[in-house]
């Protein structure tokens, strides 16, 4: 399920690909892959607020991955939140 849902975020569907990365998050929370997955659906809708709290659980759970920061700096970039690009930088 997780390699479809990267492919439906490679061809855009991104209602879709934020449906399984959802249901792999709540069968598994502990995979942050699952979270980001979430987040990067949300921060391609435009919903960045929603995206950086799901990003906030994926820092958590893996501190030594940089894709959720990366993803929250551009969150806040888009918020125009400097300071928190500042933290996520």
């Amino acid at each position: 399920l997780y390699s479809l849902g990267r492919k439906l975020v490679e061809e855009k569907h991104f209602n879709q690909a934020l449906a399984i990365f959802t249901m792999l998050a709540y069968l598994n929370p502990q995979v942050p892959e699952y979270w980001v997955g979430q987040a990067i659906c949300l921060y391609s809708m435009a919903k960045y607020e929603e995206a950086l709290a799901i990003l906030q659980l994926a820092k958590v759970l893996q501190p030594d991955k940089v894709a959720p920061f990366i993803y929250s700096a551009f969150c806040n970039f888009a918020l125009y939140h400097p300071e928190g690009i500042k933290q996520d930088l």
